[in-house]
């Protein structure tokens, strides 16, 4: 991955983050969708898009973003575990 599609997808992140704050969650699924394209591997953007689905009350689709990011978590402490050693 290079830098510069995690800085789009941050990018992509901060912008959903205002959305969310403003209470406009279809907004912001569509931006963290966006930024999950661009960094597959953030767990974070997985649980923060499983949450405007839960807030849309969507509650069908939370359960398996809220499972990729569970996966993918696993795989950044997999990856940052692997850098340590």
């Amino acid at each position: 991955m290079c830098i510069w599609q995690i800085a789009k997808s941050e990018d992509f992140k901060a912008q959903a983050n205002k959305k969310f704050g403003a209470n406009q969650f279809n907004e912001a699924l569509a931006l963290y969708s966006e930024a999950i394209e661009s960094n597959p591997i953030n767990h974070i953007l997985f649980a923060n898009r499983a949450f405007c689905h839960i807030k849309l009350e969507n509650y069908g689709a939370a359960p398996p973003f809220t499972m990729l990011c569970c996966r993918t978590c696993s795989l950044w402490h997999r990856r940052g575990s692997d850098v340590a050693t």
